[in-house]
């Protein structure tokens, strides 16, 4: 998840630096902070996890040995 805010930083880098802006600290950070969330977001839906398997039911209360 750092590569998320380091990717980040070179995007802004590159992002400020073709648009000819002033560089500053806040710009950066907003920049860094917009990247590292959408890849955020994007590794939450590709992870699946809203539709995570759910443990069956267990008629016969078996220990649930699964990991």
């Amino acid at each position: 998840m750092i590569l998320a805010v380091a990717n980040g930083g070179y995007v802004a880098c590159g992002v400020i630096g073709l648009s000819g802006a002033t560089p500053n600290a806040l710009l950066l950070l907003v920049i860094i902070g917009l990247v590292a969330l959408v890849q955020y977001l994007v590794y939450y839906v590709r992870a699946n996890v809203t539709r995570r398997r759910k443990v069956p039911s267990n008629p016969y209360r078996f220990e649930n040995v699964e990991t």
